[in-house]
């Protein structure tokens, strides 16, 4: 990985990443290892194998298939808690699809406006 470089990890139901020393010993169903420069690896570890690792140039991110449709971050200032709660009132449906679809988080985003 160079600068302007991103790494993209999508975790579906199992994915998790996990941070350890170079000493440890690696979890059973590691899929992808990343070495770091202080020694340390990180791991992105998944029972069913459905996650995925994409490294990515920086400039094409908003081009990139998972971000076309999203909305902004959800850490987003602008996001509020109560634009979000305005979410169920957009579709009805179970309360899990709003949470995990990022199409609500955008129509989110454009009730602001």
């Amino acid at each position: 990985m160079g600068d302007g470089d991103a790494l993209i990890v999508t975790g579906m139901l199992t994915g998790r990443l996990r941070l350890v020393g170079a000493a440890a010993k690696r979890a059973s169903r590691t899929c992808f290892t990343l070495s770091l420069s202080d020694g340390h690896y990180l791991l992105h570890v998944d029972h069913r194998y459905m996650g995925r690792v994409y490294l990515e140039r920086v400039a094409y991110l908003d081009r990139f298939a998972l971000f076309v449709d999203a909305g902004p971050d959800a850490l987003d200032p602008d996001l509020t808690a109560a634009r979000f709660m305005e979410l169920p009132s957009l579709r009805s449906g179970q309360v899990k699809n709003v949470q995990i679809n990022q199409k609500f988080i955008a129509a989110a985003a454009s009730l602001r406006r």
